[in-house]
């Protein structure tokens, strides 16, 4: 787009720099930045690294301007964008994007995972799982009907229904973790299900491999990469955003979210840690919460000055003609190519009271 090629123009002439000349960064920044360098942030604005409210303030002001508005949005999507890139890698699918076909790309690699486990033939008794169904579904209702179920299947399983019988284990409890609060008794008995099978199958295929069946043994090790990854993706997944094509950095770090949807496995963890880092990243380089409501401020009230954003009648009657409007433009261009290249430092006669006209008509 127009706006991604300006942004890479203006990154391009402060030398794509995290930290730029100018105010120098807080000692407490310092990791927020080598973060946001680690994970590829295209570029970070001085409000950004500074954490100083005076340039978050410029920056707010700089959003009214059309240019500044343009650019300033371009930015957060392309950091949005780092983010989605480690989402991506964190599910096994390296790549710039996260969209529907990523996710489904992953979900597919992961089922194939399971596919070792078709070649696998009858699986030996296990009372231990019986006994573990039956205590569940007594526990639970929610779930005794699919723990009789399975109390009746597991008498001649082999590695295909298996494989078939944890799938649907796993839609319905991710099915129930949709409902929300409504779901969530449902969901916590869905997954003790599932954890009781899946361990089953390890059993199971343990057993088998120990009797010189080295196939079992790649089946076992296939599954549980498998295991791995459908945890990861229904890490992300839900919080999956189409309205934007990428991921809902907030709702992913929702700590309800992070919990309810993770199969309890140390992996699986591990296997999200630069996701959830990534995300931290993010999430430290958003303004303020209070900042949309302190433009009555004195910096507030400077920063509108600064950019010309004050209700100056004589700004108003030269807008209203073509030379106005262009130098206004013009103006707009350079105000947001200063504040990104030298760190948000306005010229000295932007800093003095009453003179935004003249900060305007300067190049």
């Amino acid at each position: 787009t127009a706006g991604g090629a300006a942004l890479g123009a203006t990154a391009a002439g402060v030398g794509k720099k995290l930290f730029d000349p100018g105010m120098p960064t807080p000692t407490e920044r310092i990791p927020l930045m080598q973060q946001a360098e680690k994970y590829k942030f295209p570029f970070v604005t001085p409000a950004q690294r500074t954490g100083d409210r005076g340039f978050w303030q410029t920056e707010k002001a700089l959003k009214m301007t059309e240019r500044g508005g343009h650019l300033l949005g371009d930015l957060r999507t392309a950091q949005r964008g780092a983010v989605d890139a480690v989402a991506a890698n964190a599910i096994g699918v390296p790549g710039p994007a996260l969209t529907k076909e990523t996710i489904k790309q992953a979900e597919q690699q992961a089922n194939a995972l399971y596919g070792p486990l078709t070649h696998i033939g009858a699986f030996p008794r296990d009372p231990i799982i019986r006994r573990e169904l039956q205590n569940i579904g007594a526990r639970h209702k929610e779930v005794e009907p699919l723990t009789k179920w399975l109390v009746n299947k597991v008498k001649f399983m082999n590695g295909a229904e298996f494989a078939s019988e944890l799938q649907g284990i796993r839609d319905e409890m991710h099915s129930a973790y949709g409902q929300g609060a409504a779901g969530k008794a449902a969901a916590n008995a869905f997954k003790k299900v599932h954890n009781a099978f899946e361990a089953y199958g390890d059993r199971a295929l343990g057993t088998i491999g120990s009797s010189s069946n080295p196939q079992a043994l790649t089946a076992l090790e296939s599954m549980r990469q498998g295991r791995e990854l459908w945890g990861a993706i229904h890490r992300v997944k839900p919080a999956f955003d189409p309205a934007v094509g990428g991921l809902d950095v907030k709702k992913f770090l929702r700590k309800d979210e992070a919990k309810h949807l993770n199969l309890g496995s140390s992996k699986v963890d591990r296997r999200v840690a630069d996701l959830r880092e990534a995300a931290e990243t993010w999430r430290g380089l958003q303004p303020p919460d209070d900042l949309f409501r302190t433009s009555n401020t004195p910096e507030g009230i400077l920063a509108l000055m600064q950019t010309g954003r004050t209700h100056n009648p004589l700004l108003r009657i030269m807008n209203a003609t073509n030379i106005g409007q262009a130098l206004h433009n013009y103006q707009d261009e350079k105000l947001i190519e200063n504040y990104l290249a030298k760190a948000g430092q306005p010229a000295i006669l932007g800093r003095m009271p009453g003179n935004a006209l003249a900060r305007r008509l300067l190049p």
